[in-house]
């Protein structure tokens, strides 16, 4: 959930409305198996 967390406050620094996209696209990643990629960009920062 951490790795989550991350993305919003990147995403947040963008915009609101950018924020919501990112953190419903990751989440989209997650249920159809591909988790592994929102971990990565964790891993990057």
């Amino acid at each position: 959930m951490s790795n989550l967390a991350l993305i919003c406050d990147r995403g947040s620094k963008v915009s609101p409305i950018s924020n919501v996209f990112v953190t419903s696209m990751l989440c989209d990643l997650h249920v159809n198996g591909s988790g592994s990629y929102a971990f990565l960009l964790y891993r990057l920062e």
